[in-house]
């Protein structure tokens, strides 16, 4: 083989790949729904505390 027509054998391979790589991440994209139950769950954790509760913890 030439080394042109090794350049566009690889030139046509990564072209393939990257496309392949595309069209799988559109069709997720599109396909992926998250469920209410997993919405619940990835729900922030609000950080606030009762410092009375802590103050008991601490005094035991």
């Amino acid at each position: 083989m030439k080394s042109k027509e090794l350049l566009i054998i690889s030139i046509l391979t990564f072209l393939t790949v990257v496309f392949w790589m595309v069209s799988q991440f559109v069709n997720t994209s599109k396909t992926s729904t998250i469920t209410p139950v997993l919405q619940e769950q990835i729900k922030p954790i609000v950080p606030n505390f009762d410092t009375a509760v802590l103050n008991q913890l601490k005094n035991r």
